[in-house]
């Protein structure tokens, strides 16, 4: 199971580079899910871009004069999913996935600090229903921040916001998931990728020789003879 998240900050403007970087994130990561924070959008408006990509199914939150909005879709015809809860903050799904069945709930964290409080509440009563044991973060690869605050010089700050979590039980079904983190771009957050069986990529290394066997006179002999 592969899962993109971003937070998109907007997703509706016809002049961004926002959807065209969307497809391309989907082309290269070719994921299951795509979550997105954010949109500033209908779910509807959404909904029509993706099915032109092939999605086969979604669910979301409108977003309110132009704040906030969440969308998950999903592009895999072999996975049954129901959405059990959708919230402005959060979307909980129950994946069944051939032999596995578990959860996903997509979250978006409450920007404002007054609404934190609310939203804890409420992420522990569904953590009570679906993790059981202390939550585990899921060791990432790529950039180590995911999002920037678009300022230069000393006022500029870096954070690692955006992450993935799992529970002991998960975490035995899928030993080897990680996290993959792109770069900040077309946004202030990066997107990250979830992958439960990372795919390896065998990459051809070119052949090297350590410098000193340049002064070897069988290395000499050998390469005039090319």
């Amino acid at each position: 199971m592969r899962a993109l998240a971003w937070n998109c900050r907007g997703a509706n403007s016809e002049d961004s580079t926002t959807m065209p970087y969307i497809r391309w994130l989907v082309r290269k990561a070719n994921p299951d899910f795509v979550f997105l924070s954010e949109t500033k959008c209908l779910a509807s408006v959404l909904s029509a871009k993706f099915i032109r990509i092939g999605c086969k199914g979604f669910t979301g939150v409108d977003a309110l004069n132009l704040s906030g909005g969440l969308f998950v879709t999903w592009f895999s015809s072999n996975m049954v999913v129901k959405t059990e809860e959708c919230t402005k903050n959060f979307v909980l799904c129950n994946i069944i996935d051939g032999p596995y069945f578990y959860y996903l709930c997509f979250l978006y964290g409450a920007p404002k600090l007054e609404n934190r409080h609310e939203l804890s509440l409420r992420t522990k009563k569904v953590e009570a229903q679906i993790i059981y044991q202390e939550p585990q973060k899921l060791l990432s690869h790529g950039p180590a921040f995911t999002r920037c605050n678009n300022r230069e010089g000393k006022d500029v700050i870096y954070e690692q916001l955006d992450r993935a979590y799992c529970n002991e039980q998960w975490r035995s079904m899928f030993p080897e998931a990680l996290v993959v983190n792109y770069e900040i771009l077309a946004s202030d957050h990066g997107a990250i990728l979830l992958e439960t069986s990372p795919r390896r990529i065998k990459r051809k290394r070119p052949y090297k020789i350590e410098a000193w066997c340049l002064d070897d006179p069988q290395v000499k002999e050998i390469i005039s003879q090319l």
